[in-house]
């Protein structure tokens, strides 16, 4: 269902961002979360993407305006009408900033990744959040979670690590190394 956005460029033999093919595309998503453009039927990138995380993000805090409708054309516009205050609304302030940075961004740009990462890891600092903290289903002894902490235990005091220090071996794709490089450097 996806399309490749990196291509060989022939006249250089390096990689280049595809250029966005002409006329009408397929639409490819769903029309809950998908950006404007994929119901322009436009070629999507990966700021379209991005939109789709964002519309996602608002849909678990507090729900989507139009997550009741059920045919595509009329999400299209909803989503055209719907105010930035309105679909923001309650939402943590870093959604607003997303929002703001993701209306700068074309088809060919680049995302700044850690930014977007720092914002949401600013939110969940202010809220005083953690990567460990327990979802509403989990139960409070959670055995997983036990062994980790007990075999992480420091080596040479036998206590327990911190929770960011804990946090970062068993996540480690939150590296904002990760999200600093930029290995095809497109």
């Amino acid at each position: 269902m996806a399309r490749a956005f990196v291509a060989v460029d022939e006249a250089t033999g390096q990689l280049a961002i595809r250029k966005p093919r002409d006329g009408e595309q397929l639409f490819r998503g769903t029309p809950r979360y998908c950006s404007l453009n994929t119901h322009y039927r436009k070629e999507q990138g990966r700021v379209d993407d991005l939109w789709s995380w964002l519309y996602m993000l608002v849909e678990l805090h507090k729900g989507l305006p139009w997550r009741s409708i059920r045919k595509e054309e009329d999400v299209r516009v909803e989503k055209e009408k719907c105010p930035v205050e309105d679909l923001l609304r309650t939402c943590p302030e870093e959604f607003r900033k997303i929002h703001e940075y993701l209306t700068t961004l074309k088809y060919e740009d680049r995302p700044d990744y850690y930014g977007l990462y720092s914002e949401c890891w600013a939110g969940l600092k202010r809220v005083r959040g953690s990567f460990l903290d327990r979802y509403e289903w989990e139960t409070e002894i959670d055995e997983e979670d036990t062994a980790i902490s007990i075999a992480e235990d420091d080596r040479r005091t036998h206590r327990p690590v911190g929770r960011t220090k804990l946090a970062q071996k068993m996540y480690p794709f939150a590296s904002t190394a990760a999200f600093k490089a930029n290995i095809l450097n497109l």
